[in-house]
């Protein structure tokens, strides 16, 4: 009979997961005596938001007995409680024991997991090599995510601090897109887009962007949404082709959202529409783009679309400077300087003036050049 955890059966459990199409290899590794599924990041921190402290526990104790049988998704689901705080104390140290524990018996999973645990000085300290070494032992099982992860210590050269290897991160990309992983299609597509690695082949690009955009990855359908509005890589401009493919992309990734919102409030390849663009700024925005945080402070500057206020410039413009906008950063030292929205402050103004003018912002640049000359005067 199947296990009951005070009203959330195994079913519930699988049909949780089964839900997050964000998560990969559900269901894989060896099978735990009492039914459970391998536990991913999602689904832990959507038990620890909405199951029950008895529930959370009663899927604990289970989870420990199979663990003391050695069991691998067992192993990983231990780990996976200690990393986000799941009926236990939040413990990177020990997750990493657990994790370490399912890696040692050859859990690619928790391989791969502990590579980015040496990576991001996560419950260890920062080790790139062993980082690598990790990432390696996991994509030569066949784990796609590993393939990708162990491609990029090499196109960046991370591990050992050299120039990098392109053409070996091209191999593990195409290694992980030949196995149908969508992150490693939109890779070894761009690889060819940009000759990285690679001889260009912007026709090769376009077939694995596509297929890569089939399975929704959103980098992917954001990237031929560009190459589309452009009319790059032999794509015929369109605008109206260009802003479906954004759509698809907006609700995870932000720079889509910023080119849909472009769009919708110039009414290119749509009916001009205020309110939807505005809402595409705003999320762009609350995902880190900075030229929708820019092109927010403007709105709250002009006050048409959006109500006057400099108090709202000043937080755009300040989270686009944060986020290394050069225009940001020379329109933020220029609200210190005269005190709209934010307290005048000289130092802050020369602060956000001189980091503009290191970007090379022609204007932060004289503004610099001039206040250098009076200081030497």
């Amino acid at each position: 009979a199947q296990p009951q955890i005070t009203g959330v059966t195994v079913s519930d459990l699988q049909a949780l997961i089964a839900a997050q199409p964000q998560l990969k290899n559900v269901g894989k590794g060896d099978k735990t005596s009492s039914g459970l599924p391998r536990i991913y990041g999602v689904t832990a921190r959507a038990l620890k938001q909405h199951a029950s402290g008895e529930q959370v526990h009663a899927l604990l104790k289970l989870i420990q007995q199979d663990a003391k049988q050695g069991n691998f998704t067992a192993l990983w689901n231990m780990g996976k409680f200690y990393e986000v705080g799941l009926g236990v104390k939040q413990d990177n140290q020990v997750a990493m024991k657990w994790y370490r524990q399912a890696a040692d018996k050859g859990d690619a999973d928790a391989q791969n997991h502990i590579g980015h645990f040496y990576l991001d000085a996560v419950g260890t300290t920062r080790d790139l090599k062993m980082a690598r070494h990790w990432f390696e032992l996991a994509a030569q099982q066949g784990e796609p995510a590993a393939m990708i992860n162990l491609g990029f210590t090499y196109r960046t050269g991370i591990s050992y601090g050299d120039k990098g290897n392109q053409s070996q991160a091209v191999v593990w990309f195409r290694k992980a897109a030949e196995l149908g992983d969508a992150d490693g299609q939109f890779q070894i597509g761009q690889s060819y887009l940009n000759g990285s690695g690679i001889n260009k082949d912007e026709a090769m690009a376009l077939s694995w962007l596509r297929k890569a955009a089939e399975q929704q990855q959103a980098e992917a359908q954001n990237l031929l949404g560009e190459l589309t509005q452009e009319g790059r890589a032999g794509i015929k401009a369109d605008n109206a082709a260009a802003l479906v493919l954004f759509q698809q992309a907006a609700p995870t990734n932000a720079t889509a959202a910023y080119h849909l919102a472009t769009l919708l409030e110039a009414g290119q390849g749509a009916d001009k529409n205020i309110p939807e663009a505005l809402h595409w700024y705003h999320h762009a925005a609350a995902n880190g783009n900075a030229l929708a945080q820019l092109r927010l402070g403007e709105l709250y500057t002009i006050g048409i679309d959006l109500p006057k206020s400099f108090e709202e410039t000043a937080r755009y413009y300040g989270d686009a400077a944060n986020n290394g906008n050069a225009e940001a950063q020379y329109r933020f030292a220029k609200l210190f300087c005269v005190g709209q929205g934010v307290v005048k402050n000289q130092a802050e103004s020369e602060r956000w003036m001189y980091k503009a003018a290191n970007q090379g912002h022609p204007k932060a640049m004289e503004v610099v050049a001039c206040m250098n000359k009076k200081a030497a005067d």
